[in-house]
């Protein structure tokens, strides 16, 4: 079979009217380079592009609200009551000891640390907690003012009265209940002490067993060498 080989160095040079005007270029507009949002610096540092927001909050306006976050309704003060006091348990000391594992798909409410149902917020450890719900900002969205109402000497006095009354009724129920949990913490004391005394005693008496077998083993093992070896073994 021949081979056919071409110098490309020898052939003609073509012009630029031989080829399709398709392949031409058309001049299309090139498309504009979008404004990065921010820059690295030689730290490793994300420097922002300040004039790019600057001027999207001005297109936006003074009156946008941002949709994304949940915009929650504070009421007026003249409509705020006094402090209450708390009802239900803070229980603070539930997680104490547990371990959780948290990934990078775990939503905010369910990660490490106290979690405010009613600001939607996260606090990482129970002092901060507790400032929190006893701060204005949580109070106020519960719908009261950081002040305590005031009450007369009467009012003092019946809330005295009623707690001491309630005091007393649960002192005689709680005499009777605490001395029929210690006669029954009595009962069961005895009973582990017995069967204790109890266990001791035949753990002793297997000891004893196994210490007598293994001496007649020794006994017998040192019979039969002597008899072997024809020594006498009765005296």
């Amino acid at each position: 079979m021949n081979k056919t080989t071409y110098n490309y160095l020898n052939m003609p040079k073509r012009k630029d009217s031989d080829f399709p005007r398709e392949w031409e270029d058309t001049g299309a507009p090139e498309e504009e380079e979008e404004e990065e949002d921010y820059t690295i610096d030689n730290l490793g540092r994300k420097q922002w592009n300040k004039g790019k927001y600057a001027a999207q909050a001005a297109e936006r306006g003074d009156d946008y609200v941002d949709a994304s976050k949940s915009q929650k309704e504070v009421i007026a003060p003249e409509y705020r009551g006094y402090l209450q006091n708390r009802t239900e348990d803070l229980n603070l000391d539930a997680s104490a000891g547990k371990r959780k594992l948290v990934t990078a798909h775990t939503i905010k409410s369910m990660q490490g640390g106290f979690w405010c149902t009613v600001c939607e917020c996260m606090l990482k450890d129970d002092i901060a907690y507790l400032d929190h719900i006893n701060g204005r900002k949580h109070n106020r969205l519960l719908g009261m003012n950081m002040k305590v109402e005031r009450v007369g000497v009467d009012a003092v006095k019946d809330r005295i009265a009623k707690l001491s009354e309630k005091q007393d009724e649960s002192e005689d129920v709680d005499v009777a209940q605490r001395l029929k949990e210690l006669e029954e913490q009595e009962g069961d004391r005895k009973k582990r002490k017995k069967e204790n005394k109890k266990k001791r005693k035949l753990e002793a008496e297997k000891k004893l067993e196994e210490e007598q077998a293994e001496e007649e083993a020794e006994e017998d093992e040192q019979t039969k060498m002597m008899r072997a070896m024809g020594l006498p073994v009765d005296f």
